[in-house]
């Protein structure tokens, strides 16, 4: 019944399909569906995968050796998001907002030899700021923001992430490109 009534009120946009043009650079690729509930509200889901290759560092402790400091891993997971958006302008679907967003990670990193170096889950919640452009059927989402995860992490091996913290505050940013209908 929800879904209906948001159709008649929503307009032309009431739904779009988007993917990260930006995913590859931090190793996720995945998918999002966002559609309006009201002329200002929208709900936006989406999920997809981790892969890629990611050096790891051994957490330091006494009985570290130096050869073993730093691994090559195969990453591998899937992460999942739930976003709720108000578009300051009252047409949902375009034009500047705000969003919060809880989301969940899973994360494997494998050595060469096999050998788990470490499992990763994270919990998190984000508050962004973004601009959305609908041009014909073609769409555009640039955002960012901060987040905030809770990792539960098994290994003595942690990622080599420069602009990144391994848990606590972080940044969020994308630029999101699709269809809108």
């Amino acid at each position: 019944m929800l879904l209906f009534l948001s159709t008649a009120v929503c307009g032309q946009n009431q739904q779009a399909l988007k993917v990260d043009a930006l995913g590859w650079v931090f190793q996720e690729y995945g998918l999002t569906y966002e559609r309006c509930i009201s002329n200002a509200l929208s709900v936006q889901i989406g999920g997809g995968f981790h892969a890629g290759n990611q050096t790891m560092e051994a957490i330091p402790s006494p009985l570290s050796l130096p050869q073993f400091l730093v691994q090559e891993s195969t990453l591998s997971g899937f992460f999942g998001l739930v976003e709720m958006r108000w578009y300051v302008q009252g047409q949902a679907g375009k034009g500047l907002y705000v969003a919060a967003a809880g989301q969940r990670s899973n994360r494997e990193y494998v050595a060469a030899d096999g050998a788990l170096l470490l499992t990763k889950k994270s919990v998190g919640a984000s508050a962004i700021l973004g601009f959305q452009a609908v041009k014909g059927k073609l769409l555009l989402d640039v955002f960012a923001g901060t987040k905030t995860m809770n990792d539960d992490r098994e290994g003595e091996y942690r990622e080599s992430y420069a602009l990144f913290p391994h848990s606590g505050w972080q940044l969020r940013c994308g630029l999101n490109m699709g269809l809108a209908r």
